[in-house]
């Protein structure tokens, strides 16, 4: 392939075609295949499948004492986007030298499972939708988590780390200055809180799905959001903020990404930080030039249609 033909190549390869995180069937193989990576016995991969099947279900309305999931940002799709940028992440910094063991990896994949749980009403709950939970909706995981985990037969400091790392995704969280239960628990919160802006932001669908993101903000009251276009021209400067985030409290962890790819698809670029950038340079052109037509640039998927029905 000559360097114009690579250019073209990668100009048109996107994270879908390795994995349709639409499919949890899909990313269910995916990640089982991945669990090889860090040695994971047949016992530890059984039991990572058995809770990735039953917050499958949590999603989708058939766990016992809770409803469907009711947030179009925030849905089953983002939790197995988080949970595939979060293992990538993990294999990365493994190949460059990391210590992540197998153990490592179910508290991570059980923590990125359940850090969005949280926007799911319990039976009995008197709301319309589980967005009005979004200032408080990591607390909410993290609890749920603890819950689940303890049911589950999970020992103490396990289910305490799953719950840290999980708190590490909501970007009040001070991790620096957080009392971990130990370094490696600080070192998964660090990536799981990377591999959550990274599914999300990378998203092919992502400048469709912040409108479903502003809709989940009103619910919430979250100031700032007065018409559905704000939600656009702050994502702006919300990626500004994301990449000192990136740098600074996440350690640059996110520039190992690279070498995932490299390693286990001989593709030498990072897939997300290109998802990335391709979104923030197409919401740009959108607000530099179609401002006042924005929905009629945003189609990918049909998702807008969802908005008036």
């Amino acid at each position: 392939m000559n360097e114009k033909d690579m250019k073209q190549f990668y100009k048109r390869l996107q994270l879908s075609m390795l994995v349709d995180s639409n499919s949890t069937e899909a990313v269910r193989n995916e990640i089982k295949k991945m669990f090889g990576y860090f040695d994971c016995d047949a016992e530890c991969v059984n039991r990572m499948l058995s809770v990735f099947d039953n917050i499958v279900d949590l999603f989708i309305g058939k766990y016992p004492g809770y409803l469907s999931c009711t947030t179009e940002y925030h849905d089953l799709k983002h939790t197995l986007d988080v949970l595939l940028a979060s293992l990538r992440l993990c294999d990365a910094v493994n190949l460059q030298g990391g210590k992540i063991t197998s153990r490592d990896a179910e508290i991570l994949v059980l923590a990125a499972m359940m850090h969005d749980s949280g926007y799911i009403p319990e039976e009995g709950d008197d709301v319309e939708t589980g967005a009005v939970y979004t200032s408080d909706h990591v607390k909410r995981g993290a609890d749920f988590a603890k819950v689940y985990l303890s049911k589950k037969g999970y020992d103490k400091p396990f289910i305490e780390s799953v719950s840290q790392i999980i708190m590490c995704t909501d970007l009040v969280t001070d991790i620096e200055n957080t009392k971990f239960v130990d370094d490696q628990t600080e070192n998964l919160g660090i990536i799981l809180a990377a591999g959550d802006l990274l599914g999300q932001m990378a998203d092919r669908v992502y400048l469709e799905k912040l409108l479903f993101l502003y809709q989940e903000f009103r619910a919430g009251m979250i100031p700032g959001f007065e018409k559905e276009v704000d939600i656009l021209k702050n994502t702006v400067e919300f990626y500004k903020k994301m990449e000192k985030r990136f740098s600074h409290e996440l350690q640059g962890v996110d520039r190992n990404m690279v070498y995932h790819f490299k390693e286990r698809y001989g593709i030498d670029k990072d897939l997300y930080r290109m998802g990335i950038n391709n979104n923030i340079d197409y919401l740009k052109y959108i607000l530099a030039n179609h401002i006042d037509g924005y929905r009629d640039h945003l189609r990918r998927d049909g998702l807008i249609d969802k908005l008036d029905t």
